[in-house]
């Protein structure tokens, strides 16, 4: 987690009587992080980042309690907390080579088919987009043997 939600966590740790400990390798320094500085004032506060995962975990214990179908998960729940994720930590140099994509429509390639039910379908695609990050000098087909196939 970037450092800059510690001071935002504990408070809410101390307010709330949870005693979840909090150890120092489970934060990375996100202040002398090598972004622009634009990326730097675009990103959350450490107050907003702990706010919206507050809010995620609430939904998601909605969403559990109720019984709430897939659609209803993805969309309160799995979306919210990959949009924090990829675009709002704003973390450094190279911070948006990520991008997800909802793709509820999408069938599971049967090589990669874990359950009996073949109804299952993908939910999201994460991409890579190593064009976007300046310090990457490996081009796509240096990329691809170490990668799982891919079919449009």
């Amino acid at each position: 987690m970037p450092r800059r939600i510690k001071a935002a966590l504990e408070e809410h740790l101390e307010a709330t009587g949870h005693f979840d400990r909090l150890h120092e390798y489970m934060f990375f320094d996100d202040t002398t992080s090598t972004g622009s500085e634009q990326t730097r004032h675009d990103s959350a506060s450490g107050e907003e980042l702990v706010r919206r995962a507050l809010c995620i975990a609430a939904r998601s214990s909605d969403c559990s309690r109720m019984l709430s179908d897939e659609s209803a998960w993805n969309n309160l729940v799995h979306s919210p907390l990959l949009d924090m994720l990829v675009y709002d930590m704003r973390d450094g140099l190279g911070q948006d080579i990520l991008e997800f994509l909802s793709c509820t429509t999408t069938n599971i390639d049967s090589a990669y088919q874990r359950f009996p039910d073949a109804a299952s379908r993908v939910d999201y695609v994460l991409q890579l987009l190593p064009e976007r990050d300046p310090t990457t000098n490996r081009s796509h087909e240096a990329l691809a043997p170490d990668m799982a196939p891919c079919f449009n």
